[in-house]
């Protein structure tokens, strides 16, 4: 019944407790989505392109806290923090899109 895979995916999939929107995440985002929007701004400036920064935002920010963590420095960013990071970083990073298109060629 529906009421039986909404008792199992509360129970097995759903991870109200884990961290998701922290200072970390967002510090974060803010910190890559600037540095991503710049270049960003670069090449489409150069190119007339603008690129997706997300997955840019995501590798990053996922390298960056595993190297810290093994140093025990941080701990690693849950799958949720990742992706409140991700939102933030992506928003910023698209901030130079209009920019860009109202470029003449």
């Amino acid at each position: 019944t529906l009421q039986q895979k909404d008792e199992w995916w509360l129970k097995n999939v759903y991870k109200g407790d884990m961290r998701q929107l922290t200072l970390r995440s967002g510090l974060t985002g803010a910190v890559l989505g600037s540095v991503l929007s710049l270049t960003n701004l670069y090449i489409g400036i150069q190119t007339g392109w603008t690129l997706g920064v997300g997955i840019t935002s995501v590798i990053v920010s996922f390298a960056m806290f595993k190297f810290l963590s093994r140093f025990n420095f941080s701990t690693e960013m849950t799958i949720l923090e990742n992706n409140t990071m991700q939102s933030i970083a992506t928003s910023a990073g698209y901030m130079t899109a209009p920019l860009i298109a109202s470029l003449s060629g």
